[in-house]
């Protein structure tokens, strides 16, 4: 299947909407019809250079890249980090954007062609949370078939979501899509007036959650006491177990979708289905493999292999292709049968000669405490060595020597953080991830837990 194929489906239900305005399947295709015929007429989208959108307006967002492929264009999406980077990534000669829906096109003066493999027509962006932001290239065709893998594991029809991703997230491109093959509505809300969404559960209680774990912690107090949602669908990262266990016991008629992601396959790759009847360990496994996807283990690392991987990185304006078996630095445990991720290569430190992954203890000790948000990081003192910190979020006053007894109750010595800390915003990367990076750097500015 074609990804514009999706297009000759032009039912009367309602497919997208957005402060305040609902596009049908019909209404979106005429949309990306009105742009495309305006796009024809431009002599310098004829172009076999990469363009990128430069809008953030899901329906316009959506439009505009269905649109540009139609009209054989290669579409950069980019992020926020990659405004920051801006200067580094120079390979797409012009940005669009819509006005009134009006094409706005700027000629990029730091132009730089790069020769990518054939079939490479759109390029995302990583985080940047686990270092600099990387350029990722893909065929648009890799969104669709895993989006028809996903559809498939959810297995619902004719369903509401509301969601607060950003369009430009591979997470929500996959959700479109799936929106789009079931025939449901999907509902964008800016998550800075996440708040909104309870006015969309007054009006229809059964609505479908998704969202980044992060999302959904803090989304989830708005969602009110009268509301049954389908399901809720922690996309990206997993979901601490803790946190998905407090989601099952307010909405018990709910099922939860803890799901992995990567944009490495334009898409989802691991999904576990939770209800009320799923015992508490099997909360933390991995779950099953989407469709068109390969998981191999290969010392206690994640390797993928798919149908739709993508076809390397750019960075530095360099392309750099993918192995055959891509390393995606998440580290897995077996445990009692059940199969669950660790942490990251690269968030594993040392700490007396031991071994640990900060994630994996966050993890613990978020169980352990009960709390929605445990940041840990690690830190460099010049006479000993490598130590590592906790920050916590939260209206209960812990006193430091009640947090060291409760945690040695669980933990090994050498688990246990040196410092703690209270922390009253968190900052988070454009995934809605938290943001190791700058709160290590103003760790100085954190508030100790005496």
């Amino acid at each position: 299947m074609r990804i514009l194929e999706l297009l000759n489906d032009r039912s009367k239900k309602k497919l997208i909407s957005y402060n305040g305005i609902t596009l049908t399947k019909n209404d979106f295709a005429l949309y990306v019809d009105s742009i495309y015929r305006k796009m024809r007429k431009n002599e310098r989208l004829k172009t076999d250079n990469f363009i990128m959108l430069k809008v953030e307006n899901p329906i316009d967002f959506y439009a505009l890249a269905f649109a540009l492929w139609r009209n054989k264009n290669k579409v950069l999406f980019p992020n926020r980090e990659y405004l920051n980077y801006g200067s580094t990534f120079v390979f797409y000669e012009y940005a669009l954007c819509l006005k009134n829906g009006e094409i706005i096109i700027e000629k990029n003066e730091a132009f730089k062609h790069i020769d990518l493999p054939k079939g490479s027509d759109a390029v995302i962006f990583s985080s940047g949370s686990t270092g600099s932001p990387k350029g990722i290239t893909h065929n648009s065709n890799h969104f669709l078939t895993n989006a028809v893998s996903v559809n498939k594991k959810i297995g619902y029809k004719q369903y509401a979501s509301v969601t607060p991703l950003k369009p430009y997230l591979v997470s929500a491109f996959s959700h479109f899509l799936v929106h789009f093959l079931s025939d449901s509505h999907l509902i964008f809300v800016d998550y800075e007036e996440v708040e909104r969404i309870k006015d969309f559960y007054k009006a229809a209680p059964a609505m479908a959650f998704v969202g980044s774990p992060m999302h959904i912690v803090s989304s989830v107090q708005f969602i009110g006491e009268d509301a049954k949602p389908l399901f809720f669908y922690s996309s990206g990262d997993f979901m601490y177990p803790n946190n998905i266990r407090k989601v099952v016991k307010r909405f018990p008629a709910s099922v939860f979708f803890n799901v992995y992601g990567l944009a490495e396959i334009a898409g989802r790759f691991f999904m576990n289905k939770i209800d009320r009847h799923t015992g508490y360990a099997h909360y933390s496994s991995i779950g099953e493999n989407i469709g068109g996807t390969e998981c191999r283990i290969i010392n206690n690392q994640v390797y993928l292999s798919s149908a739709f991987k993508f076809f390397g990185y750019i960075t530095n304006s360099r392309f750099i292709p993918s192995k055959s078996k891509h390393p995606t630095g998440d580290l897995v445990q077996q445990e009692g049968g059940i199969t669950s991720l660790y942490g990251r290569a690269n968030d594993e430190i040392k700490i007396g000669g031991n071994k640990i992954s900060l994630k994996h203890i966050e993890k613990k000790i978020s169980g352990i405490l009960k709390d929605d948000i445990c940041i840990l990081f690690d830190m460099r003192h010049p006479a000993l060595g490598t130590l590592f910190a906790l920050a916590l979020q939260t209206k209960n006053k812990y006193k430091r020597s009640a947090l060291i007894e409760r945690l040695r109750k669980h933990l090994r010595p050498y688990e246990i953080p040196h410092m703690f800390y209270y922390i009253s915003k968190i900052p988070y990367t454009q995934t809605v991830k938290i943001d190791r990076n700058r709160i290590k750097d103003k760790a100085k500015d954190l508030v100790p837990i005496m």
